[in-house]
Parts: C-alpha cells; structure tokens; sequence
C-alpha cells in the first residue's frame, strides 16, 4: 500500500500536477477497496495527502484544476470523480478564505464521500440510468459511508459534510432532507462541487455537460438546489470559463 512517507515522496521528487493527481487515486483506491472488504484500515496517507492538495492549489496556476476537468481515464470512474470533486472542493474553500485546519477536514471529506457507493451493488459498472430500486440504494450511500467510517473516529465536521453532502438548501435532499440551517458550510461545498463534477463528465448513458452550461444551471438554481454563497465563491474563483475552456463567440470565432 501507498505509506505516508510514500507519498510525499512521490509528491516532492516530481513537483508537478500530474503526480499529485495519480498519487490521489492511487490513495483513494486503495482506501475504498478496504473500507469495502471490511478489513481494518488507515487513512494516515489520505490525510497528509490533503495537506499536499491544499499546497498544489494555492500555487494558483489552474493545473489541477484542468486534470478535474477532462474525461475520466480508463479504470474506475469513482475514484476519479472523488479526486474532482476535491480538488473543486479546494478551490472553493480558498474562495471563502477557510482556515488551513478546515480546508484540510473539507478536503478529507471529499476524498470520502462516495466510499459508501463501494457497498451498492453494480453501481461502478452499471451500464445504464439508474431503476427506481437501485437509485434508493444510491440514495443510502451518505448513511453507508459514515457507517464505513465509524471505526476512525473521524472528527463532527467531517463527518457531517459527507452524510449531508446531498440535502439541499430547499429541504428537498437526501438522505434526510435537513432545511438550510441544519446543513453544514462544508457540506454545502461538497455538494456544489459534486453536482458540477457530475455534470461535466459523461457517464455510460449520457454524455458529459459542458462546464460554462453545468455552471449556468447552477448558478439559475442558486439559492434553491445550492447555497448562493458557495456559488458565488466557485465563480469568483473560477470564473465563468474556466482555463484552456474553449468558447464559440458571437462571430463564430473559437476563442
């Protein structure tokens, strides 16, 4: 397995993007699988690893940030849509200056939120939109994965970011369908940057949104299905196009 020491290692001796980005699946991966065995298991990795992610974006040249945009590579998309969803989860923590302890436990919580998904039958190679059966079982994941994570004692903020990283500002989430004011600020990041990874990628029965499009809904649903503060952050961060987008013009010109 991937040690702590390890990592860094692999972080240090290349300095680059692409190494941080494949360490983080290799580290996700391999906490998944053993959350999913049900075998003991240690996150000492993935935790220094989110100290190295903070580093790696505040270095504010977009890289990462491009690697979160692409298309899933060969092999599991979870793992990949996990490491997204971290990465936009950093860029929106550094919008909203979080301190470096709460962007490290936001930053935990998104490289853990989808480890439920591990105990849903199928669900990684479902070929299709989900039945009205399996999408309840979906729906569980965030009641799953806290329940996988219950043997590290992982802190409240943590924890409550990924059980309620799907309830809504409108009430109308799940797995509880908490009002605004029960849901945590970290789990209102989760959630916006979950449903922009989402969006912009393709799955086996639909293709992928383009980020201006995703972004566009988004912000049209501001205050209902997301928090309006946390999108602001996301735009003033990121922009409305983010780098290397390409954008048709009026004149029909690619720019």
């Amino acid at each position: 397995g991937l040690h702590k020491s390890t990592v860094v290692e692999i972080i240090q001796s290349k300095n680059n993007s692409p190494a941080v980005y494949d360490a983080g699946l290799k580290i996700v991966e391999e906490v998944f699988l053993k959350a999913a065995e049900e075998t003991p298991f240690s996150i000492d990795a993935l935790v220094n690893y989110a100290d190295s992610l903070v580093c790696e974006t505040e270095r504010g040249d977009n890289e990462l940030l491009q690697f979160a945009m692409k298309p899933y590579s060969d092999g599991g998309f979870l793992y990949s849509q996990v490491m997204n969803v971290a990465i936009l989860c950093c860029e929106i923590g550094l919008s909203l200056n979080y301190q470096k302890n709460d962007l490290q436990n936001l930053i935990i919580a998104a490289l853990l939120h989808d480890v439920g998904l591990m105990r849903v039958k199928g669900y990684i190679d479902y070929p299709k939109e989900l039945d009205p059966e399996k999408e309840q079982d979906v729906m569980k994941h965030p009641l799953y994965s806290v329940e996988m994570l219950k043997p590290l004692n992982l802190n409240d903020q943590i924890t409550e970011a990924i059980l309620q990283h799907h309830e809504r500002p409108d009430g109308k989430g799940y797995p509880k369908g908490l009002p605004l004011r029960e849901i945590s600020k970290p789990a209102r990041i989760l959630q916006v940057a979950d449903a922009l990874e989402a969006a912009t990628h393709q799955r086996s029965y639909r293709k992928g949104k383009s980020y201006h499009e995703t972004l566009k809904e988004i912000c049209d649903f501001s205050g209902k299905v997301y928090d309006a503060h946390v999108v602001k952050a996301l735009v003033n961060r990121i922009g409305i196009y983010p780098i290397d987008c390409l954008v048709e013009l009026t004149t029909g010109q690619i720019a």
